[in-house]
Order: structure tokens, then sequence, then C-alpha cells
């Protein structure tokens, strides 16, 4: 995928859904294709990961990992970084979220997961 496709598609999952996702960047490489990262809300990872494995335009549904990044300085101290790969699209995307110390941030993080490793058969 292109970085000006990568480019339209942060622009279509962010309008697709507002609040949700606060932003988002298209990293260039010099010699391969960049990376698109979103910032999303905690409180509305599932709905994003949801949008993101079903949407066809989409079709995120491979769980690459997760991992967490220390801010200290930061009042929501900890990113929670999702990558995810779309074998149809051709296309990887990483998904970040802010969280504080709380068990919200953690129920959060565990719920994205059940939404990617267990499909659309999940309910909430």
């Amino acid at each position: 995928m292109t970085n000006e496709k990568l480019e339209a598609l942060g622009q279509a999952v962010a309008a697709a859904l507002p609040g949700a996702v606060t932003g988002f960047t298209v990293t260039p490489h010099a010699h391969t294709v960049g990376e698109l990262t979103l910032q999303a809300e905690a409180e509305d990872i599932v709905a994003v990961m949801k949008h993101l494995r079903d949407d066809p335009a989409c079709a995120f549904q491979a769980f690459v990992d997760v991992t967490a990044v220390d801010w200290p300085q930061r009042e929501r101290r900890f990113d929670i970084v999702y990558h995810l790969l779309s074998p149809t699209q051709n296309a990887r995307i990483r998904v970040k979220i802010e969280v504080g110390g709380t068990s919200v941030g953690a129920e959060s993080a565990r719920n994205a997961l059940l939404v990617l490793m267990c499909g659309p058969s999940l309910r909430f």
C-alpha cells in the first residue's frame, strides 16, 4: 500500500470513528512503504478494533503484537501499542492508546485483544 493510500485510509478511519480516533500519522521510510499510526481513545479501543477488523476497506484481521511504553512524565503514563496486518490490503497499522495505571486501561487493552483474537463472533 502506498503512502498516499495509507494517508487516505487514516482519513477514512478517523472520519468513520470521530472522537474514538483522535489522530493519525503516516511515517515515510526511504526504501519501503511508510507506516500508518492511529491514536485512539482507550475507552473506544474495542470499537476501533472492530472497525479495523470488519470494514472491508481495512480488513486488519491478523494480530501481530502488542507492547507498552512507559512515559513517567505524563499523567496517563502508558502507551499500549497494537500492530495489525491486513493480508488482503497488504498493509500494516499501528494503533496507540494512552492509559494510566488503572484497571480501566488494562480492561480496555484486554478487550481489544479479545476482539482481534476471537473474531466477529465475540459480542460485548
